[in-house]
């Protein structure tokens, strides 16, 4: 027994000193009066982290048996497990009935989830001080808990709290061998993916648009029916003589409706009749994102409510809207009607659209059509239109689905620390000493200062401490953020093609046919029954500040110059309306006539071409 406890006494030294030093750090043991004696110290650590390290309490039961150690299997993580809310449903109700739209994210190109993956592994190996794929007690100490990975994807910036709950040891070490392997370092931030994707309904709507329309239709509706007559929708261009201001041959919303922002000195007028459409996952709201295979039983119960014409309790074909296979396949026992039960299938259905976004580091996005299960087209990829800007656009009768990605402009500046080095670094000495964070508004990196010095010599360098800045405020760039908005357009906006925010001389033509197309009753007149509920759907990486994902009517229009075009046409189209006018064309009538080929009165982008084309052919 005795030469027992002598061998005990020669191989454990660390285990006894750990019964008798009271500890602060759940994992290592430090006391907390390590810290200040390194702030005098001003250098290196007088022991390494493996030192210190061994003086950590080892677990109860072996403190008690010390010969005797339970050993697990090693724990290994069931990549699906990991699940991240990379594939989401868009539910859309639209005049006729229901559609899914099921929409694939992927970053930089990769699945979401390899994305978040790879981000993981980064700063698991930051923290792996001796790169032996595993954490030990000291590396460790500097784990973050899910309460600071997700401020880190939120902001950017982490604050490590020794004490904080949830983030012990035991919370990480699934097979209690005393390290932190990579998959259990996975597993434990499982919690933290539901801030991967963000579904935030838009609120940013145009207060002005249904005020817009209503001015609009008085001002053109001379005689005052309610509805609009080819011959009105015509003379809109006369107008341009009357109250273009600025002479641009372009009607702006203010040169229609001069007092449209300001009536009365309140500025911004309020919204005229009908509340915005409701825009968050509530009952009755008419856009709804939902996580693939978790569409709620509301829905289902929404779709009968809003199509059940006759008030039965079930839907027939028509007022399902369904072709006839989807319609048999939920019809299980063949009447011909749909009872709220049979309805319940619909969501198992393939989706009516697929499509796959793509958002790169800069928030630019990508969309693409993909194929069903079947390897079919889904039922309405024909009626998409893709454009090469990276957005798509879904229409439906006289409704209309825009989706995007938010582009560069909306995506958040990469955060961190507020403390740039050299504020720090008064000295110029080029690396920073625990005394020089002392003060009391250094604290966020005095406690990081151990982590921060990857070499643990005491110093943190201009490297080292930017190389932390750039890991740690690039996991705010990981988050997916799913913006969504429904509202009626106004009439004005139905009209400008271009979404420019004015109308041009061609868009004033074209008004009666674009507005014919979206009356549901067709005939001659335009009545306000054609202007239904749009939806626009902006994608993002990081935490943006993201406009009307519908866009809105841009009320002071600032259009830059194209770039389309010969040369000589971009320089005669004056107002960039991407038309050459008569007044804008410098030559004779006669040579006007000659490249407007269709004499309409406006030199087109094809007809500027054309003669270009035309006119080099000669010159050889």
């Amino acid at each position: 027994m005795n030469r027992i406890l002598a061998v005990l006494v020669v191989l454990l030294p660390a285990t006894a000193s750990a019964q008798l030093v009271p500890t602060t750090y759940p994992f290592s043991g430090l006391t907390t009066a390590s810290g200040s004696l390194r702030i005098d110290r001003a250098g290196p650590r007088i022991s390494g982290p493996r030192y210190e390290a061994a003086a950590m309490p080892l677990p109860p039961a072996v403190e008690t048996f010390p010969l005797i150690r339970r050993v697990k299997i090693a724990f290994h993580l069931n990549p699906s497990e990991i699940v991240l809310p990379d594939v989401q449903e868009i539910v859309f109700f639209t005049e006729a009935r229901a559609i899914r739209i099921r929409i694939h994210l992927k970053t930089a190109g990769v699945p979401f989830h390899k994305t978040w993956s790879v981000q993981l592994k980064r700063y698991f190996d930051f923290l792996d001080r001796d790169g032996d794929g595993e954490l030990n007690a000291f590396e460790a100490e500097n784990v973050p808990s899910n309460r600071s990975m997700q401020q880190m994807l939120l902001t950017g910036t982490t604050y490590i709290n020794p004490s904080e709950p949830g983030r012990q040891l035991a919370d990480f070490d699934r097979d209690d061998d005393n390290r932190i392997s990579l998959d259990e370092f996975f597993a434990y931030y499982r919690p933290a993916t539901s801030f991967l994707m963000r579904v935030m309904p838009s609120t940013a709507l145009d207060a002005n648009a249904e005020p817009l329309t209503e001015e609009l239709f008085k001002l053109l509706d001379r005689n005052q029916d309610g509805r609009l007559s080819k011959t009105e929708l015509a003379d809109i261009e006369k107008l341009l003589e009357q109250i273009d201001q600025n002479e641009d041959e372009c009607l702006t919303a203010l040169e229609l409706v001069p007092n449209l922002l300001n009536r009365g000195g309140r500025g911004t007028l309020p919204l005229v009749g009908a509340a915005p459409t409701v825009n968050a996952n509530l009952p009755g709201a008419i856009l709804q994102v939902h996580r693939v295979g978790a569409i709620p039983d509301s829905v289902i119960e929404q779709v009968l409510k809003q199509y059940d014409t006759d008030k039965n309790l079930r839907l027939d074909k028509v007022e399902s809207g369904l072709d006839e296979e989807s319609f048999v396949k939920l019809d299980k026992n063949g009447d011909g009607e749909l009872s709220i039960s049979e309805l319940m299938a619909w969501k198992d259905l393939l989706p009516d659209l697929i499509l796959e976004v793509t958002m790169t580091d800069r928030g630019e996005g990508t969309v693409k059509l993909l194929t069903g299960d079947d390897g079919k087209p889904a039922a309405l990829a024909s009626a998409v239109i893709i454009g090469g800007d990276g957005k798509a656009t879904l229409r439906i009768g006289a409704q209309q689905i825009d989706l995007a990605g938010a582009g560069p402009g909306a995506a958040n500046q990469k955060r961190g620390f507020i403390f740039p080095f050299d504020q720090i670094d008064r000295a110029k000495q080029g690396f920073l000493l625990e005394k020089d964070v002392a003060n009391p508004q250094y604290q966020p990196v005095r406690v990081l200062f151990d982590l921060i010095d990857r070499d643990n010599d005491g110093k943190v360098t201009r490297k080292e401490y930017n190389d932390y800045l750039e890991l740690v405020s690039s996991f705010s760039t990981m988050p997916l953020v799913l913006s969504h908005a429904t509202q009626t357009p106004s009439l004005f906006a139905l009209i400008d093609a271009n979404n420019d925010g004015r109308l041009s001389v061609r868009e004033m033509r074209g008004a009666a046919e674009r507005l014919r197309n979206l009356e549901p009753n067709g005939g001659e007149f335009i009545t306000k029954a054609a202007l239904k509920p749009h939806a626009g759907i902006r994608f993002a990486r990081g935490n943006p500040i993201l406009n009307n994902p519908i866009g809105g009517t841009n009320y002071n229009p600032n259009v830059q110059a194209r770039t389309e075009g010969p040369l000589w046409f971009r320089k005669m189209d004056r107002n960039n309306d991407g038309d050459v006018s008569r007044a804008e064309f410098p030559g004779r009538q006669e040579e006007f006539d000659r490249i407007d080929l269709d004499h309409d009165g406006l030199i087109s982008l094809a007809e500027a071409e054309a003669i270009d084309k035309a006119l080099r052919v000669e010159k050889k």
